[in-house]
């Protein structure tokens, strides 16, 4: 007897049938963009620099506008004209303490500020000290070379300006019920016409 050998089968696939291909699934990501995040570092320096940036900028205006004659005949109504310039570039910036010390520092020890000139920084500092938002500002001088003058210049009441360093002429002149504290020496005709404190 024969083995019974079953016929094969014939497979038949229907002319409607639809045939598929495999598709990669990330396919249509292909043309997404996607951006790099910025870290909150990174915006914080630039933030920083921006701000500095208009520091500066509002120092030099002063001395293209009033340098010519406050550097100097040292008379009040020169001081107090310079100020008021002082004042129009200090008022448009949004600053911090912070960024007053690094302005000190950077007089000394950056090429972006073109030169020092201590009757003209100390009128600028002591502006911006004046409408900082803290009611306490503490500065180090002492690793300035150049004495400042006129630090402290209208510091008004409810504000304490600590200076850590020496100071130039003039130091806390036109006090206006501020508390100045000089760690380090100060010169000629400190605290004249003042109504402050000084220490």
């Amino acid at each position: 007897m024969k083995p019974t050998v079953s016929p094969k089968k014939k497979f038949f696939i229907p002319s409607n049938k639809v045939y598929w291909t495999a598709k990669n699934p990330f396919e249509e990501f292909k043309a997404f963009i996607g951006s790099t995040p910025e870290l909150p570092l990174d915006q914080i320096v630039q933030c920083t620099e921006a701000i500095m940036d208009r520091i500066r900028w509002g120092y030099e205006k002063l001395l293209e506008e009033e340098a010519k004659e406050l550097v100097w005949m040292v008379q009040y109504n020169t001081i107090i004209k310079a100020y008021e310039v002082a004042e129009k570039y200090v008022k448009e910036v949004d600053y911090t303490a912070e960024d007053i010390e690094d302005f000190c520092f950077a007089l000394e020890n950056t090429q972006k500020i073109p030169y020092l000139i201590p009757g003209p920084a100390g009128v600028y500092i002591s502006a911006l000290c004046n409408y900082a938002k803290e009611e306490e500002i503490v500065l180090k001088l002492s690793e300035l070379k150049t004495e400042i003058n006129l630090i402290g210049f209208r510091l008004p009441r409810g504000k304490r300006l600590m200076i850590e360093g020496d100071t130039g002429d003039f130091t806390g002149i036109g006090l206006e019920g501020g508390e100045l504290v000089i760690e380090g020496n100060a010169k000629n005709w400190t605290g004249q016409a003042c109504g402050g404190e000084r220490f």
